[in-house]
């Protein structure tokens, strides 16, 4: 493997990781690479080696996650189903990556039901971390929003600030 093994893997058996790092392709990526769009085809899987990686969503590009930990993953979408990418992936600094083609991933999971469960629960893991992030930042911002006004427009200049 070319990164230190996270907690994502970690109780997992070897056997396992190794058949699903065995088709793993790794790319390397200049500040600004776009890895993939929000909106393309799923097709890869992503693990990052080293770097920065932001996930963006919308016509304006807003920054919901950051990748920077070795080991972190993104691309799920890819093995759940989805068709397309939910946001977009662009690297914010020289970036080393794990790209796994979707159907080898899956293949693997299927093989080993498992670990391929071990596998998933740490996705969900993952992706509900990240959910629960995003509502600690939106109830951040409610919370703004329910503050009384006396009329000086301190509630649109605070959301302002936010």
């Amino acid at each position: 493997m070319y990164f230190k093994q996270s907690d994502f893997f970690t109780g997992i058996a070897h056997g396992f990781v190794k058949n699903f790092m065995a088709n793993a392709e790794k790319i390397t990526c200049a500040d600004g690479d776009v890895v993939f769009r929000q909106g393309d085809e799923t097709r890869y899987f992503y693990i990052l080696i080293k770097g920065h990686v932001k996930l963006r969503i919308g016509r304006e590009g807003h920054t919901v996650w950051v990748i920077n930990h070795a080991g972190e993953c993104f691309g799920w979408s890819s093995l759940i189903d989805r068709p397309h990418y939910s946001a977009s992936a662009i690297c914010a600094a020289p970036t080393l990556l794990m790209r796994l083609e979707k159907t080898h991933v899956r293949r693997t999971i299927q093989s080993d039901p498992d670990n391929g469960l071990i596998f998933m629960e740490r996705m969900a893991g993952m992706i509900g971390d990240r959910l629960l992030n995003c509502y600690l930042t939106l109830s951040s911002h409610a919370l703004i929003a329910l503050q009384p006004t006396d009329g000086t427009r301190q509630v649109q200049e605070a959301l302002e600030r936010a």
